[in-house]
């Protein structure tokens, strides 16, 4: 379970966990994304929040880490370029 699927199973909405923590929606949600690093203060915050364990809520953040969905850019313009020579050629 990363941080995400943990608010998410408690019912929470991001605006309601980022205000208890302290940090804005916008920065709750690249922590779940894991596009920037969970801090020491944020993640002791969150343990607090959801009485979870320290170790805990850092093993969520690295789930989310490992199961991102990262686009690689120049795979999908390649792809998009085969898309559109086949497109044009017919």
């Amino acid at each position: 379970m990363n941080l995400r699927e943990l608010r998410r199973k408690n019912g929470y909405q991001r605006k309601f966990v980022a205000e208890k923590v302290n940090i804005c929606g916008k920065h709750l949600n690249d922590i779940e994304a894991a596009r920037v690093n969970l801090t020491e203060k944020v993640a002791n915050k969150l343990s607090i929040f959801y009485n979870i364990e320290l170790d805990k809520i850092k093993n969520m953040y690295l789930e989310g880490k490992k199961n991102g969905k990262s686009i690689n850019i120049s795979s999908t313009t390649t792809a998009n370029k085969k898309n559109q020579k086949s497109i044009s050629s017919n």
